[in-house]
Parts: structure tokens; C-alpha cells; sequence
């Protein structure tokens, strides 16, 4: 994991949260697939596969009633890149 992702990790459990973290987009699915979380960050720019591609894997592989609320983080700020991320499922 690089020190980005680590940093967020223990900025959310200084909040109290639990956070598990991943190294690729591969990872991310796979963890979705087993643990049933409220609340996924999205990294745009994962290795592997990246976040759209991640998030459409999540999207149409959930059978939960509840999927998680899942909120994109990247560093492309443009109206474009928000529009990409809501239609490949995201929440925010």
C-alpha cells in the first residue's frame, strides 16, 4: 500500500472508524464481494483495475439488498470525470 493509502487509513480510525484498505482495483472488488460495508472511497487511479472499471465489476456483481454508498477519489477535478464516475455507479 503507498503512504496516501495508509495515511486515509489512519485518518479514518483516528475518527473511530475500522477502514480496510487495498493495494489494486482487483483487491477492491474482491473485498466488496466479502465484507458487506456501508461506506467505499473509490481511488480513480488504482493499478490492476482502475476504479471505473472496479466500481462497474461491484455494480454488476451485487445481489446485497443495501450496496455500499460509494464515493470517487481522484485528482481529476473536471465536471466530465464526476459525470464518468456517477454513470459507472457511483454515489458521489
Amino acid at each position: 500500500l503507498d503512504e496516501m493509502t495508509r495515511a486515509v487509513g489512519a485518518w479514518l480510525a483516528r475518527l473511530g472508524y475500522r477502514a480496510d484498505l487495498v493495494a489494486n482495483g482487483l483487491e477492491a472488488v474482491d473485498a466488496v464481494r466479502r465484507v458487506p460495508y456501508d461506506v467505499v472511497f473509490m481511488d480513480l487511479q488504482m493499478p490492476e483495475l482502475d476504479g471505473l472499471g472496479a466500481m462497474r465489476q461491484i455494480r454488476d456483481n451485487s445481489s446485497e439488498k443495501r450496496p455500499p454508498r460509494v464515493i470517487a477519489l481522484t485528482a481529476n477535478a473536471l465536471e466530465d470525470d464526476r459525470a464518468e464516475c456517477l454513470a459507472a455507479g457511483m454515489d458521489d
